[in-house]
């Protein structure tokens, strides 16, 4: 049975692409970030004060499960949006007046978030839900709604989701086409701090020796490299040639961050001034 496409792997990929790929294969994680786990927990309590508030005001709600969007009710809620590749889920879908394989309506997405400011990922969150949600009801929702933590609706345009997607769709499904088949390598970023998988893939960072150990190394500085036949820090670290100034230099060239010097401290653990 093939991986399924998820939210999850989906926003993965995005941070990381080795991280997805850990999310497909079902590798074992590691403990999620106390932080991703204070704001996974303020999620739950803002959706669960909304829907409670919105049960109590609106007789007009049922759960997705009941008959999914052919149940004609304004609102759907605890939706689970599955296609045969993808799968979404959904706390709240609202129906708004459009033509669609169901009648004359169609719903539009929720999606209810722990912080009062909206990031990329949760936008993206979005984007991803409302394009199964179109799989599956034959129609993209125009605009969605993200609910913050303070109980505030922000309206979001949703026309150009697909155009953000397809960079991350595309590689993900020529993934499971093949099987899994290639190992993504690990190139450790700023997103590790805050990755459930950090312990492990650091641990094999270190066992390859890997140039992405080194601060504010790039996929693309790794391939410049791996052209000149450097893949390893201790390769680089022999590169390293000091500049020599003449004493009696008034203006010295400022400092800047060289890897080869960093790669040279990693060596031989040293600390250089």
């Amino acid at each position: 049975m093939k991986p399924t496409i998820t939210t999850d792997v989906v926003v993965a990929y995005a941070h990381c692409p080795r991280k997805a790929y850990l999310l497909l294969v079902n590798s074992p994680p590691g403990t999620p970030h106390e932080y991703v786990q204070i704001l996974e927990k303020q999620g739950r309590a803002n959706q669960a004060l909304y829907l409670s508030k919105l049960a109590h005001d609106t007789p007009d709600v049922q759960p997705y499960a009941t008959h999914g969007p052919a149940n004609k009710r304004a609102y759907l809620t605890d939706a689970t949006l599955e296609t045969t590749a993808f799968k979404a889920e959904c706390a709240l879908l609202t129906k708004v007046a459009s033509h669609s394989t169901f009648g004359h309506y169609s719903y539009e997405p929720t999606l209810f978030i722990g912080t009062h400011k909206i990031s990329q990922e949760q936008k993206l969150t979005l984007f991803f839900t409302a394009y199964v949600l179109d799989q599956i009801q034959k129609k993209l929702p125009t605009a969605g709604h993200i609910i913050d933590v303070a109980g505030k609706a922000h309206k979001m345009t949703l026309t150009e989701g697909t155009q953000t997607l397809r960079p991350i769709l595309e590689p993900l499904q020529a993934w499971i086409a093949d099987d899994m088949s290639e190992e993504v390598p690990v190139i450790l970023n700023k997103h590790c701090s805050l990755c459930q998988f950090r312990d492990a893939c650091r641990a094999r960072a270190k066992q390859e020796d890997s140039l992405s150990l080194l601060a504010k190394v790039t996929p693309k500085i790794m391939r410049q490299y791996e052209k000149k036949g450097i893949f390893t820090v201790k390769q680089l670290s022999y590169t390293f040639k000091p500049r020599k100034h003449k004493k009696r230099t008034k203006n010295p060239p400022p400092v800047v961050h060289k890897l080869e010097l960093q790669a040279l401290a990693i060596r031989e653990q040293k600390i250089y001034l």
